[in-house]
């Protein structure tokens, strides 16, 4: 059961959203060239776990106990079998796990973590609270694990290509700093190639005013 209702928004365009009739979630979106967007919604966060765009392409998504993203799945039509799968994703990751990982954040281990999913995000939201007491404690951060190559596509000569990306914020969820896997090659004035190399940006300090101030 759905009931329309229309938008106008910001370049005066007129949208029709169909939302459902008893819950008033989004199912569908029509907009000003009629361009059909569906979803379907996960019941116990309230939020789309299926969207499909207006070429029939879908994107699965899979959330954690607290309603946050932490896999999607990139997935062509109903009639194709391309793309990548949430089949057998486990949304929760044990402490133990993410503490390995960010031990030893190596392609093999992230493809581990990643199965069939496009994509995979790894939160550490307890990092700060568990250091609290220490000199110089450990800011929070996000894990974004990427696949490169597609799950219905040929495993790569030398094993899966995944993209590793870390994002540590502060208290006020602000990232401060990023760092990700880069290619191997040497390090400095070493000649020598080192397999494990990272890309990081300076540390972001904010102001009172909230706003970056300064970077290091």
């Amino acid at each position: 059961m759905v009931t329309g209702g229309y938008l106008l928004d910001d370049i005066s365009s007129i949208r029709m959203q169909m939302l459902h009739r008893v819950w008033s979630y989004k199912q569908q979106t029509i907009d000003a060239i009629g361009n059909v967007v569906t979803s379907t919604n996960d019941y116990r966060v309230l939020k789309p776990d299926l969207v499909t765009d207006a070429n029939g392409n879908r994107i699965s998504l899979a959330y954690d106990a607290l309603g946050v993203v932490v896999g999607t799945a990139l997935m062509g039509k109903e009639t194709e079998h391309i793309g990548d799968s949430l089949e057998h994703f486990q949304p929760s990751l044990h402490s133990d796990e993410v503490k390995e990982f960010f031990t030893s954040p190596t392609e093999k281990l992230a493809a581990k973590l990643l199965g069939s999913a496009t994509s995979r995000q790894i939160y550490d939201r307890d990092r700060y609270w568990r250091s609290s007491d220490w000199k110089n404690p450990l800011p929070t951060y996000l894990v974004i694990l990427a696949r490169k190559t597609h799950a219905s596509d040929p495993i790569p000569e030398g094993g899966l290509r995944v993209r590793i990306t870390f994002s540590y914020s502060d208290g006020f969820r602000r990232v401060v700093q990023k760092k990700s896997q880069a290619t191997a090659g040497p390090v400095g004035e070493s000649t020598v190639d080192v397999k494990n190399r990272w890309l990081e940006t300076g540390w972001t300090i904010f102001n009172n005013k909230r706003e970056a101030c300064t970077k290091i």
